[in-house]
């Protein structure tokens, strides 16, 4: 029993039933020392890895500059950036319909979600509806009506940026007239 002083183990310690302490507790004395712990561990507060800034974050968080399980970095700050771009023509003969959409992802950013559409023809009233491809309306890119087939186009997925994600199309007006859209919706995370 110690009481009121300081004691020093210079050989093993074993508790075989519970261990409490009610104030600070050190493991270590340099950057080779070691902890282990064979059970589970429950931390009530926050975990403290490193010297990370403003410390300690509370119950259930750890706060550290990077985390790795099994050799892969987790964690960091989740940066989210969306892009769209959206075009229609409609001419009458003998001008032709061309329309071009593209969206530029930033370097470093990983493609998640990404749809393009492109239709043009002659006289065709369904083309109108590709630019709902592009934001905001990209939710409602399955179209009123599956017959004139409005739906978007997944591409993409998991490029990394710097890319490019482009689409164009084109038609003639004769005899009468014709009609072209195109839109394109991309969201790119980026984790640092």
């Amino acid at each position: 029993e110690i009481r009121n002083g300081s004691g020093q183990f210079y050989k093993t310690l074993q508790v075989f039933n519970n261990f409490y302490t009610y104030a600070n507790t050190y493991l270590g004395d340099d950057s080779s020392d070691k902890t282990i712990v064979k059970g589970d561990l429950n931390v009530t507060g926050g975990i403290v890895v490193g010297n990370p800034d403003e410390g300690n974050k509370g119950p259930g968080t750890i706060n550290a500059e990077k985390i790795y399980v099994n050799g892969s970095e987790v964690g960091g700050k989740i940066k989210v950036w969306a892009g769209s771009d959206s075009d229609t023509d409609y001419q009458y003969w003998p001008n032709d319909c061309e329309v071009s959409c593209k969206v530029s992802v930033p370097e470093g950013y990983t493609v998640i979600y990404a749809h393009k559409k492109c239709s043009a023809g002659n006289g065709c009233d369904y083309c109108d509806q590709v630019t709902h491809c592009a934001y905001p309306s990209f939710l409602d890119c399955g179209g009123k009506n599956l017959y004139y087939f409005y739906a978007c186009d997944p591409t993409n997925l998991g490029d990394v940026g710097p890319i490019n994600i482009t689409t164009s199309c084109k038609a003639t007006s004769a005899p009468y007239f014709c009609k072209a859209g195109c839109g394109i919706y991309v969201i790119a995370i980026k984790i640092e």
